[in-house]
């Protein structure tokens, strides 16, 4: 039988040790005999609903920046498409290479994706704001694309 026992870390500290060693004993206090082994593996998290609020932010800050650039409207879909397509290609039936999604990105996945959308926005003179910027909700006032709380 497979036992799974979630446990967090935070600041340094496991929450409930003394819980986590009782429920150990029991365990091993009622395994038959045999071989065993226990692991220990990372909880993987979908992304967050704040990191795609986020993503669809910027997206919509880089459409008004490329829209200036080309001289013809780029959509926020356009924006994912690109990077998408970039980082996260699939293929169709037919070959054709088309624009995954994020969805099943892991938490872990999804930051380094707005890393690298980011960075790449830096690379053609877009500073995208975040949450520690205190120009951050200015922008979202001004654009109206994700609300806050």
């Amino acid at each position: 039988m497979k036992r799974v026992l979630r446990i967090s870390k935070e600041k340094g500290s496991v929450d409930n040790r003394a819980l986590l060693h009782d429920v150990l004993d029991a365990w091993l206090d009622h395994a038959s005999n045999g071989d065993y082994i226990l692991r220990m593996d990372r909880e993987q998290r979908n992304r967050s609903q704040k990191q795609n609020g986020l993503m669809w932010f910027w997206f919509g800050l880089i459409a008004y920046d490329w829209s200036e650039r080309c001289g013809y409207a780029v959509t926020s879909q356009d924006v994912h498409d690109a990077f998408c397509i970039k980082l996260h290609p699939k293929k169709t039936p037919l070959g054709v290479v088309v624009a995954g999604n994020t969805k099943a990105l892991t938490e872990e996945q999804m930051t380094a994706f707005l890393d690298y959308v980011k960075t790449t926005a830096e690379s053609f003179g877009m500073t995208l704001p975040t949450g520690d910027d205190r120009a951050f909700e200015k922008y979202m006032n001004e654009f109206s694309i994700i609300k806050t709380k």
